[in-house]
């Protein structure tokens, strides 16, 4: 199933399901290998997910790959990528995939292809899944360094997960831990200065992560004894293509894409160490707060002022080139354009 994403309406708040896009057999292996093709073309660096296990959880669902054993990949019309529960069944594959695999080596000769052809096939794409971790929602503690002097250490605490919009998304916290005997340490370090992140605090980022960056700084800027210098969130998709579907509201690409595939990764930069606004995404809207709220926010946090960078990348495969500068020109925004071959 699909995260259902939160409507209000009528006094109540249900669940609006997003719409899928069932594909099958070539039309599925078209579609894993123009995404596929973008990703690896759109350079991306580690403020984003991990292209890397991305890539190879695509590959896994490539009808070819895993033998047909899922003869469907559903694809999410808003986002147009694979849904949650595409990347859910390839990470639970390959958690079970060590036992399974000792299970079917121990039943069958390794070139025993006279079995079942669906054990045959179930093996073979299980070997292929097992030679990489596939992109799962994780949370990571990565310790930077120490000033012993004034008793504080850098920490950089980076999320991946699927967001609301049904894009794959890195939140990275960059923050400083204060030592202070009175309050509980958000973070820590082991003997091995392996860092260490109290579950309520990443419970915290996760439940926030949604949130508009800069709200989503603010908020955790109130965390006691905690300093956040910069919020950082990466994301990829949406992905506009006649296979995985167009989001509505970008219906004016369709003539830029063709029967190509159009992928976009965006960034969005929260911080105190920047002097003003930057807004260089021709697909990001009006911010939840203004420049003006955000002030009085930090202003009544004793905050020093925040500031929002926005950008946004593309890589067009088999797509009008042009037509799509020519729609960036428009936004009037300054955009790098992949091309892929």
């Amino acid at each position: 199933m699909n995260r259902a994403t939160p409507v209000r309406g009528g006094g109540q708040t249900r669940l609006k399901t997003p719409t899928t896009l069932a594909l099958c057999g070539d039309e599925a292996t078209e579609y894993v290998n123009d995404l596929s093709c973008c990703i690896s073309e759109i350079q991306l660096n580690d403020m984003y997910p991990p292209f890397q296990r991305v890539l190879h959880s695509l590959d896994v669902m490539d009808p070819k790959i895993n033998g047909g054993l899922y003869p469907t990949l559903k694809v999410r019309c808003d986002a147009g990528l694979p849904g949650y529960s595409e990347f859910v069944r390839v990470q639970s594959d390959y958690d079970l995939c060590a036992d399974e695999l000792s299970m079917l080596k121990c039943r069958h000769d390794a070139n025993d292809a006279t079995v079942h052809p669906k054990l045959w096939a179930r093996r073979q794409y299980l070997e292929t899944l097992q030679q990489a971790a596939p992109f799962c929602e994780q949370t990571q503690i990565l310790f930077r360094k120490i000033d012993r002097a004034n008793q504080t250490a850098l920490f950089r605490v980076v999320l991946d997960r699927f967001n609301p919009q049904g894009l794959l998304e890195r939140t990275t916290v960059e923050c400083v831990q204060h030592h202070q005997i009175w309050t509980r340490e958000n973070l820590s370090l082991d003997g091995n200065d392996v860092a260490q992140i109290r579950d309520d605090l990443k419970g915290l980022i996760y439940r926030l992560s949604p949130l508009d960056i800069s709200l989503l700084f603010i908020r955790l800027a109130d965390t006691a004894g905690l300093t956040v210098t910069r919020v950082i969130k990466g994301s990829i998709g949406p992905l506009i293509s006649p296979r995985g579907g167009v989001m509505g509201r970008h219906d004016d690409l369709k003539m830029v894409v063709a029967d190509g595939a159009l992928l976009s990764a965006g960034i969005q930069v929260a911080g105190i160490d920047m002097d003003a606004d930057v807004n260089n995404d021709p697909f990001c809207g009006e911010a939840a707060l203004s420049g003006e709220a955000r002030a009085q926010f930090c202003k009544e946090r004793s905050l020093p002022p925040v500031y929002v960078f926005c950008d946004r990348k593309f890589a067009l495969c088999d797509g009008d080139v042009p037509a799509l500068k020519a729609y960036l020109a428009k936004a009037t925004t300054k955009n790098i354009v992949y091309e892929v071959k």
